[in-house]
């Protein structure tokens, strides 16, 4: 029997600025039950949500570098809306 869902894994991909490998990986989710209450204001979550955790540092193992991380939408040259609206509408 084929089942009508599938199961999302939060991931992270990125490219070596060096060797030009590109990396495609899962990252952790923290469960919101795990938080206290404290940490739930302060994130400005809801007990339904879930937090994905990305690392501050990625290594190429090729190249055996270490670089510092930025989110996708602090890049400058991107605008997030178009880029999202592309992959939205790809129906490829």
């Amino acid at each position: 029997m084929i089942q009508n869902q599938v199961e999302l894994i939060p991931a992270v991909s990125w490219g070596c600025p060096k060797c030009g490998r590109g990396y495609f990986e899962s990252v952790v989710t923290q469960i919101i039950s795990e938080l206290d209450s404290t940490d739930l204001i302060e994130l400005n979550i809801g007990p339904n949500d879930f937090v994905i955790l990305v690392p501050d540092h990625v290594m190429c193992k090729h190249c055996d570098l270490t670089f510092d991380t930025m989110y996708f939408d602090e890049r400058e040259d991107v605008d997030v809306e178009d880029y999202l609206g592309d992959c939205i509408n790809d129906n490829s």
